[in-house]
């Protein structure tokens, strides 16, 4: 445990078990997007607590580095045409075998082929750091090295036409999750709202006569909403592998029937016209340099993949359900509690046929930590051990409890005033419980809750900066949002009203 020269800062705060942790942690230090980004991640900690609540923190030398390195490879003329193409090649492999997995009748394998298959999956899953490239692409073109930074600061009158101007730059004109999605949920709502007799139903909430009848009597609608969920499910999964069922899918195209989807759809297009107007004439008005002008192509393609990434990461683990059921049945152990064993110690105890009944249950009673240094990873469930780490410098900041504090600050992701009360949305089960008008406070929103911004008067991150997907969705729906305060989740409870003021990016309890 020899990591006192290294200054942690806060990275992550995930919903994630010890098994899907070290998946994640393990694909850090695997240089898979080379030859188009050389990147590696040798050291990481990791606190995961009770309900696999995980707080991630990196090594702030090494990631400065790390900045300065993509900062530097972007300047390469086939930098975005490489990296477009090494993350398709990537995912591409990934989903054909975790695909195979979903089709295939597991019962029927030997354990030989089984044991082959798992090797094969974690092999390709743990290649590159899948779903971290992305993000630390984002804020590398917003580190203070960054020439695009130092232009747009170095030309700005003020720091509120700085923040302006970055949220214009933010945009990006590619195809994210959010967009694609939206357009397609919006055309299928669309045959719904055409069906005066589905339409009523659904408004009224029954949900099951509909499911019925589109069985019986719509079948051209059945299949279209299949399809949608076999395109999309993964939208609304997290690291774990849940999704929706078919009536929770109902019940958001009930949401979206009492405006005519069609118009919906051109307002949409337009806005989206109109942003990308505005970033041109930016671009064009500041005049760029040319290492400026790279940056801005590099955050555009990083912003577009990052959301697809993090889709087929998760459809990836969500087939993976199904070998790991396979291995919990053969097992005789429960999949809940497979997910308490790391990878290594999940193949060790396949090919034993036992595993440690005493170690279950001291991680599940117990927090655990993972400490990486210098490509080194191991996993500690003793408290002593577990004690020291949540003492090192910044991981005792983060978990301290902070129940005095009234007034936070946070970063201004689109500005407006709200006040209101709180919602805290941990993982994506608990976001069908958020209601009209509620303010969504989450340590960092992803493609699982974008159905609901149409309800949220306002949004609250831990996490991200102005290109985070919070700050990025929250412009596109006009939400007031206050985004990177790192500590709202943990000031803040759920019924707590509070004033949202976003045009200065500070959040009050009332």
């Amino acid at each position: 445990m020899k990591n006192k020269n290294i200054k942690w800062v806060w990275s992550h705060r995930r919903k994630m078990s010890i098994h899907h942790l070290d998946i994640f942690v393990s694909g850090l230090m695997n240089n898979g997007f080379s030859p188009a980004l050389d990147y590696m991640q040798k050291n990481q900690l990791a606190i995961t607590l009770s309900g696999n609540d995980t707080y991630l923190f990196d090594d702030k030398n090494e990631l400065e580095k790390l900045y300065d390195s993509i900062l530097k490879q972007s300047k390469s003329k086939i930098f975005i045409q490489n990296l477009y193409k090494r993350n398709e090649e990537l995912f591409g492999s990934l989903l054909l075998l975790s695909g195979d997995m979903q089709k295939s009748n597991l019962s029927l394998y030997n354990e030989k082929k089984l044991i082959e298959l798992y090797n094969n999956f974690i092999n390709h899953i743990t290649q590159a750091p899948l779903i971290r490239i992305q993000l630390t692409g984002i804020d590398a073109c917003w580190s203070k090295n960054s020439p695009l930074k130092k232009e747009l600061l170095s030309r700005a009158k003020n720091d509120s036409q700085y923040k302006k101007w970055v949220q214009i730059i933010s945009h990006f004109d590619g195809e994210s999750v959010a967009k694609t999605e939206q357009m397609d949920f919006l055309l299928l709502v669309n045959e719904f709202y055409k069906k005066n007799q589905l339409k009523n139903l659904l408004k009224q909430g029954n949900m099951n006569l509909v499911s019925k009848l589109i069985k019986n009597k719509y079948q051209p609608l059945k299949a279209l909403l299949s399809n949608h969920i076999v395109k999309y499910e993964w939208i609304n999964s997290e690291y774990t592998g849940q999704k929706w069922c078919t009536n929770r899918w109902l019940e958001e195209i009930s949401k979206s029937l009492y405006d005519n989807p069609l118009k919906k759809i051109e307002r949409v297009k337009k806005e989206e016209k109109l942003k990308n107007l505005a970033k041109q004439k930016l671009i064009k008005k500041l005049k760029f340099s040319k290492s400026s002008l790279q940056i801005i192509d590099a955050l555009n393609c990083f912003s577009t993949i990052r959301d697809w990434s993090k889709g087929y990461f998760v459809r990836a683990l969500l087939d993976y359900r199904f070998l790991l059921n396979e291995i919990s049945n053969r097992l005789k152990i429960k999949y809940e509690d497979l997910l308490y064993f790391n990878i290594d110690e999940v193949r060790y105890i396949f090919k034993q046929n036992k595993f440690d009944q005493k170690e279950l249950k001291t991680r599940k009673k117990n927090n655990a930590g993972l400490l990486m240094i210098n490509a080194k990873k191991k996993i500690y469930t003793n408290q002593r051990v577990i004690k020291k780490l949540k003492n090192t410098n910044a991981v005792k900041e983060v978990l301290s409890k902070k129940n005095k504090i009234k007034k936070f600050k946070g970063e201004i992701g689109y500005p407006g005033i709200v006040k209101g009360k709180i919602k805290i949305v941990l993982q994506s089960k608990d976001i069908k419980k958020i209601k009209n008008g509620d303010i969504l406070v989450t340590y960092m929103t992803t493609m699982e809750f974008t159905p609901i911004f149409k309800k949220i008067s306002a949004l609250i991150t831990d996490e991200g900066g102005i290109s985070s997907h919070a700050a990025i969705i929250s412009r596109e729906f006009k939400i007031p949002c206050i985004v990177g305060t790192k500590v709202a989740t943990k000031i803040l409870k759920n019924g707590d009203m509070v004033k949202v003021d976003a045009n200065n990016g500070i959040i009050t309890k009332m």
